[in-house]
């Protein structure tokens, strides 16, 4: 799996606040959340058919997986959930 060259650091674990704590500090440093926090994120998007279950699963980047972050947007139902999403987005960016 590809990964920016400079991430946060690897988190205890992947729960909610190990999660909500990275996408904060990339909301105010801008440095991309670690590989782990980033396939969480598509872990609690997929579905069997979606381009979030090969990155969850693998890592593997999919073309249709910023499609599939946008249309997630669209149906985040809380700020949280869209300013993950954002983070997942940037991450992918960078790598």
């Amino acid at each position: 799996m590809t990964q920016p060259a400079e991430t946060q650091p690897a988190p205890a674990d992947t729960t909610g606040r190990f999660v909500t704590a990275q996408v904060e500090a990339w909301q105010s440093t801008g440095v991309p959340i670690h590989p782990a926090i980033a396939r969480a994120i598509a872990a609690y998007w997929q579905t069997p058919r979606n381009a979030f279950a090969p990155f969850a699963s693998t890592g593997t980047v999919t073309d249709s997986l910023d499609a599939e972050i946008g249309w997630a947007l669209r149906d985040a139902g809380t700020a949280e959930d869209a300013a993950e999403l954002h983070a997942l987005r940037a991450y992918l960016a960078a790598i």
